[in-house]
């Protein structure tokens, strides 16, 4: 299958499965061996059947659900999508009774494919986002759900290659995010650059990165970022990673616990001329704050 079917089964899957709740287009555009993990639900989907079962619960408990695609990536038979989602919690979710609360989410999601049809998924969304929007858990100190409305209009000069934009971007994983190389920031960070991610933020141009990357090292000073998977295409990255680190500063008025943590996140990164102008990322924020001591997740019913 061509890159463009890649990405036109990944999006009917949005529109068909998700917004209009129609399963029987798992039984076409899914392998029977199919895999799902989110870091919202404790164990990974699995099958047809078990992505009917989630897409069900899903649409049970938010009936009105809307998902919105905003920008596609895809190499091969890997595909990137980042989306936002919108819809009324009307129903059981979780174990969690329906709050009427309106919920707004984001995500970052990888779909890899086999022969036409999606075998495995990786999903990272605001779960701490939509537990608070649930009123499941209060409103952290300077959390950020939703996305800054400004983006770099530049333009770049000349193509370039999916491959010298990975490069790029490891550069930023090794040497920026594990490394906290400030002479990198400046060389690689354009001065239109924007970082969201839902916690907090955002951060803006390489002054904005380095006070970025300072309190991340501040609170996780162990920190180190692992690539797990990577694919592009002439203007963004996509990227899935694990992080691993202990909580030895504040983070967010959180005061250091000495815990150790593991969490995994997806990032899309827009390169131009070289330097990237955009990182837009979602991590498992809400199994940081458990793991550290600072969240504990009330029962379902």
């Amino acid at each position: 299958m061509s890159v463009e079917q890649n990405k036109a089964i990944v999006q009917v899957y949005f529109d068909q499965v998700l917004n209009q709740g129609k399963l029987e287009a798992i039984d076409q555009h899914f392998t029977h061996d199919f895999q799902f993990h989110i870091t919202t639900l404790p164990l990974p989907v699995k099958g047809r059947e078990g992505e009917k079962n989630f897409v069900t619960t899903l649409r049970t408990a938010f009936p009105d659900l809307c998902f919105l695609v905003d920008h596609i990536i895809a190499e091969g038979e890997k595909v990137f999508a980042r989306w936002h989602l919108e819809g009324t919690h009307k129903g059981d979710f979780l174990g969690f009774p329906p709050s009427g609360n309106r919920v707004v989410d984001v995500g970052n999601d990888i779909f890899h494919l086999r022969d036409g049809k999606i075998t495995e998924v990786w999903v990272n969304e605001d779960s701490l986002g939509l537990m608070q929007a649930m009123g499941v858990l209060p409103t952290l100190s300077g959390a950020v759900h939703e996305e800054p409305s400004w983006r770099s209009k530049n333009i770049p000069a000349q193509p370039s290659s999916p491959e010298s934009n990975k490069a790029v971007v490891r550069r930023y994983f090794y040497e920026i995010m594990n490394e906290a190389n400030e002479r990198t920031i400046e060389e690689i960070i354009s001065p239109d650059f924007l970082f969201t991610i839902p916690t907090h933020g955002p951060a803006r141009g390489p002054e904005g990165e380095k006070e970025e990357v300072r309190f991340l090292h501040t609170a996780f000073p162990d920190v180190h970022f692992y690539i797990e998977d990577e694919f592009a295409d002439d203007q963004r990255v996509a990227v899935r990673w694990v992080a691993r680190g202990t909580h030895l500063g504040d983070f967010m008025g959180i005061p250091p616990s000495g815990r150790r943590f593991w969490i995994d996140g997806i990032g899309s990164y827009h390169v131009i001329d070289g330097r990237l102008v955009e990182s837009l990322v979602n991590e498992d924020s809400l199994n940081l704050l458990v793991q550290i001591g600072a969240v504990q997740l009330p029962s379902g019913k």
